[in-house]
């Protein structure tokens, strides 16, 4: 498995989970809840799928999962 970094600033995590085509920057404040849960979790089928995952103390997590994550982590 290689090592993945996920990331400590939260607008770089947040353009790193953006879905392919979409504008990046902008992509999560014009989401809606539905749109990320569908987006968020075709990600994560696809990551366990092209094995994108990471280790968490332990806990086997695929990529998008890690960075959503730190995401909420680092945005309280």
């Amino acid at each position: 498995m290689r090592r993945r970094r996920v990331g400590r600033n939260p607008a770089g995590i947040a353009r790193a989970l953006a879905p392919r085509g979409s504008d990046r920057d902008r992509w999560l404040t014009d989401a809606t809840a539905d749109d990320l849960r569908r987006e968020l979790g075709a990600a994560v089928v696809s990551n366990f799928g092209a094995d994108p995952i990471v280790d968490v103390a332990g806990w086997q997590l695929s990529l998008t999962e890690a960075r959503t994550a730190a995401l909420f982590f680092l945005d309280r």
